[in-house]
């Protein structure tokens, strides 16, 4: 299965290409493109005009969980601050691919942003708020 993940992100008007040292931003400062292991990875933002309702379907995911009441209230906290979101399409997989993973942190912890993946919600260090990674790490 592809590297699904989307990064939540509290800041506006971001360029994603200033988290890279050369510029691979594709004609959009919203669209940044990778290659790698020969395969394109990209890193687009999302519609500014869609990023409310998005974050409000996503806060409403989270309270349909099962999971400590300090945890949801961390994990809606910080998605109630998003601005912006990332989201990340390509065919490969993390597993064969560990850049993807690198690159998705990296692009976090420049906007101070909260990765999405695996279910999970993650700090830009790697730390899980909740889900199944909260067991692995």
């Amino acid at each position: 299965m592809p590297a699904n993940a989307s990064i939540y992100i509290p800041h506006e008007n971001i360029r994603l290409g200033s988290v890279f040292d050369d510029d691979r931003s594709s004609g959009s400062p919203g669209v940044v493109d990778l290659s790698i292991a020969g395969q394109l990875v990209r890193f687009n933002l999302m519609s500014k005009n869609d990023v409310q309702e998005h974050v409000n379907k996503f806060i409403n995911y989270i309270q349909s969980l099962d999971m400590e009441s300090d945890r949801m209230e961390d994990a809606i906290t910080a998605i109630r601050q998003t601005k912006s979101v990332i989201g990340l399409e390509t065919v490969l997989e993390f597993k064969e691919c560990p850049e993807i993973w690198e690159n998705l942190f990296k692009i976090a912890k420049h906007f101070d942003g909260y990765v999405f993946s695996y279910e999970s919600l993650m700090l830009p260090n790697g730390g899980v708020i909740f889900g199944p990674l909260l067991n692995e790490s």
